[in-house]
């Protein structure tokens, strides 16, 4: 994902605006490194485009069933409640 933003400055602007959204509505932290947490997890994200009549719109996906070894990913952790579908 670095070498995508640092080899295309527009991606990196629009990508830098939408996690500065997130930060300030708090609702992703940036990371510590160095520092190990229970419960604290590192999602990997990464950004798509999707064009429609014209217009480019990009969003930010989180991967929450990536994890590290030996540790279970966020998906993992999170409480299983029952099929809402139908």
């Amino acid at each position: 994902m670095e070498q995508r933003l640092e080899g295309n400055v527009a991606l990196r602007h629009v990508y830098l605006d939408h996690m500065l959204a997130y930060i300030r509505k708090e609702q992703v932290e940036i990371a510590t490194f160095g520092e190990e947490i229970a419960d604290e997890f590192c999602l990997p994200h990464h950004a798509v485009r999707k064009e429609k009549r014209g217009v480019a719109k990009w969003r930010i996906v989180f991967d929450g069933s990536s994890h590290e070894d030996h540790a279970q990913s966020l998906n993992d952790a999170l409480e299983m409640g029952p099929n809402l579908l139908p």
